[in-house]
């Protein structure tokens, strides 16, 4: 996959728009892209070897481009292939959670809330020292809130993290492997 583009599609798999292209080229291997609703849109995360950033472009349900693409994180490692692990979730209709793994030179694992425009209003390192192989996920709860894992190679284990929509810690555990 090198183009960046997007189809939406009605319940019966009928074409509704088409979104894109947005970014052209994004690169031909290590890369990640995620996608969640907001309403009447959706934002759409991606990462881009070729510019060497993460980026977030949002989508009115119609397929227009609303605003411009924001770059999430502008200088990513290009050439260490879990640096562009990431995923997003809509935490309620104006705000969304990102989530990724920076395999770069911190291996660490990064949530920021960004706002229906793309600008981000909290960040937070939730481990500054994973290891070198991390995975994350997230998922929308109710009451503005997001649900996290994230696999720690350093300490061979999985964190869960429960945060509301103005990144306060509702919940921090651990489930161990070893």
């Amino acid at each position: 996959l090198q183009d960046d583009n997007a189809t939406l599609y009605d319940i019966t798999g009928t074409v509704k728009a088409r979104a894109g292209p947005g970014d052209g080229t994004i690169g031909n291997s290590s890369y990640d892209i995620a996608v969640t609703e907001l309403g009447d849109s959706f934002a759409y995360c991606y990462s881009d070897r070729v510019e060497g950033d993460i980026d977030l472009r949002m989508y009115l349900n119609n397929g227009s481009l609303i605003g411009v693409e924001v770059a999430l994180d502008p200088s990513i490692f290009q050439n260490a292939s879990l640096s562009n692990l990431l995923d997003c979730a809509a935490i309620n209709s104006t705000r969304v959670g990102f989530f990724r793994y920076d395999d770069d030179t911190a291996d660490q694992i990064e949530f920021e809330i960004i706002n229906q425009t793309g600008g981000q209003l909290f960040a937070t390192d939730l481990d500054a020292a994973a290891g070198d192989y991390g995975q994350t996920a997230i998922t929308t709860l109710y009451n503005n809130l997001s649900a996290m894992i994230f696999y720690d190679s350093a300490e061979l284990n999985f964190t869960i993290a429960i945060r509301d929509v103005n990144n306060r810690n509702r919940y921090l555990g651990f489930l161990c492997l070893a």
